[in-house]
């Protein structure tokens, strides 16, 4: 997304010490599963299939910028995305079907965003913390189409995870209300 790439160019102006994904990289994420066994992988790609059938293509809304954990010790910085009804279902509906598969519930409240980048240091933070404040809640990159969701291997390397597509499920007809 152009203005992911955007944005990243804005936060290393700054001269914060922090790592930037590539722009492959960033994803939403739905539900992280953790370590898990591989005879579990495929339990879990039929979670997906079926969750393809009960949800239709949507487009989701990008925008704003924000910090985890809070603006006075941030680390990560993210994008957010809009709030959708088909986006919350899908989500729900996935968290339901993982915990019957033995998959602990997630206890923080869903809050969907993209990461853009990961902090290393308080290097800069006042510079970070003054752009969010003027300038983190008008930005919009806009918007795109979700039609798939997609299962990851994440693999850790000394700059950065590797993600490793295991699963690919198409996302049914165009929903109505996105």
């Amino acid at each position: 997304m152009k203005g992911i790439k955007e944005i990243a160019l804005r936060l290393k102006e700054l001269g914060i010490a922090a790592r930037f994904p590539k722009t492959r990289s960033i994803h939403l994420t739905l539900k992280f599963l953790g370590d898990i066994d591989e005879s579990m992988v495929e339990r879990v790609k039929q979670v997906l299939e079926r969750s393809d059938r009960s949800c239709g293509c949507f487009d989701l809304h990008v925008e704003g910028l924000g910090v985890f954990p809070s603006l006075r010790k941030p680390r990560i910085v993210w994008v957010g995305v809009r709030r959708e009804s088909a986006l919350d279902k899908l989500q729900r509906g996935l968290e339901a079907s993982l915990q019957v598969l033995g998959f602990e519930a997630e206890r923080r409240p869903f809050r969907p965003h993209l990461t853009v980048a990961r902090l290393k240091s308080s290097r800069n933070i006042s510079e970070l913390q003054c752009f969010l404040e003027s300038e983190g809640r008008d930005f919009a990159v806009g918007s795109f189409a979700v039609d798939a969701i997609h299962l990851y291997r994440s693999v850790l390397h000394p700059d950065g995870p590797e993600y490793q597509k295991l699963s690919t499920c198409e996302l049914g007809v165009r929903g109505t209300d996105s």
